[in-house]
C-alpha cells in the first residue's frame, strides 16, 4: 500500500540471514487497534551501522508511530555498540525525506543500486583486460583462506564472515594472484531468485592496477552461467568503485539517501 501510495522502488528485506548477529531483533511493528499501521526492518551489514527501512500506512503518519518504531529500536540496540543508525529514503518518498530533514538532516551517503544482465555482459567483456589471476571458490582448503581474506580485507570479525558463507544461498571467492590472495567477493541468490554481489574488496597494496576488474570479470563470467541478470549496491563514498562497475555495463536501477543518526553520543 505504502508503495503504491508513493511509487516507491525499494522493498523490505524480510530476512536475518544478512546480518552481522541474526540473533537480534530486526523487525519492529506497530498495531492500531489490531491493523498493522506500521513496519521497521533493520539490516546490520556491519559491528558499526544499522540501517533503517520503514513504512507507515498514509492514513496512518502524523500520529508518531514512525517516532515509536525508530525509538524501540534505538532502545534495543543501544547495549550493541552501534556508532550510528542510517534510515532509508527514497527521492519520491516526499513524507519520508520531509520527516528525515527534520529529525535527521544528515545525509551520510547516497547509495545506488545497479543491475547488469547476461546479454551486456557479452557486449562488454571483449573490452576488458585480463591478467593472469585466478578466481577460486571458497571451499574445501580455500575456505579458512578465504575467512583470513575477507576478514582482513572487509575489516570485519572472521567468525563473522565464517557464519555467514554457511549460509547455503551465499557463496564466497577467492582471487589469487602469483598465488597471494589479494581480493574477496561474495555472491548471494535471495529467495526469489536473485542474484546480488557484494563484500568486494583488493588488497590496498594492489589496487590502481587492474586487479578488481579482471577479478570481476571472472566473476561474471562464471556466475553468469547460472542466472541472467546481477545486481550489486555501491555507495556515493566510494567513487571508484561506481566508476568499476559502470565499466563493467553495470547500470543504475535507483537510488536511496541514507539520513544519520549519531548512536555513539547518545
Amino acid at each position: 500500500m505504502c508503495s503504491e501510495y508513493e511509487q516507491l522502488e525499494n522493498s523490505l528485506f524480510l530476512s536475518n540471514e544478512m546480518n552481522t548477529d541474526p540473533s537480534l531483533p530486526c523487525f519492529f511493528l506497530r498495531y492500531e487497534q489490531r491493523l498493522l499501521a506500521g513496519v521497521l526492518v533493520a539490516f546490520f551489514p556491519t559491528t558499526a551501522e544499522v540501517e533503517v527501512n520503514a513504512l507507515v500506512l498514509p492514513d496512518y503518519r502524523r500520529r508518531g508511530i514512525f517516532s515509536s518504531l525508530v525509538t524501540e529500536a534505538r532502545r534495543t540496540y543501544a547495549p550493541h555498540g552501534f556508532l550510528q543508525m542510517l534510515f532509508q529514503v527514497e527521492s519520491s518518498s516526499k513524507s519520508g525525506k520531509a520527516y528525515l530533514e527534520t529529525r535527521f538532516p544528515h545525509i551520510d551517503r547516497t547509495e545506488y543500486r545497479m543491475r547488469l544482465s547476461k546479454s551486456r555482459w557479452r557486449e562488454k567483456k571483449s573490452s576488458i583486460p585480463t591478467n593472469e589471476g585466478t578466481l577460486v571458490e571458497a571451499t574445501g582448503e580455500a575456505l579458512p583462506q578465504y575467512v583470513r581474506s575477507a576478514a582482513l580485507l572487509l575489516r570485519e570479525d572472521a567468525a563473522c564472515v565464517q557464519r555467514l558463507l554457511s549460509d547455503p544461498a551465499r557463496t564466497g571467492y577467492l582471487y589469487l594472484y602469483e598465488g597471494k590472495p589479494i581480493g574477496v567477493l561474495q555472491q548471494y541468490t535471495d529467495s526469489e531468485g536473485l542474484t546480488m554481489l557484494h563484500a568486494v574488496a583488493i588488497d590496498e597494496a594492489y589496487r590502481g592496477r587492474g586487479h578488481g576488474k579482471a577479478m570481476l570479470a571472472l566473476a561474471l563470467d562464471a556466475l553468469f552461467m547460472s542466472c541472467d541478470v546481477l545486481t550489486l549496491e555501491v555507495d556515493s563514498v566510494n567513487p571508484v568503485a561506481f566508476a568499476l562497475y559502470c565499466a563493467l555495463g553495470f547500470e543504475i536501477e535507483f537510488q536511496v539517501d541514507y539520513h544519520a543518526l549519531n548512536l555513539s553520543s547518545l
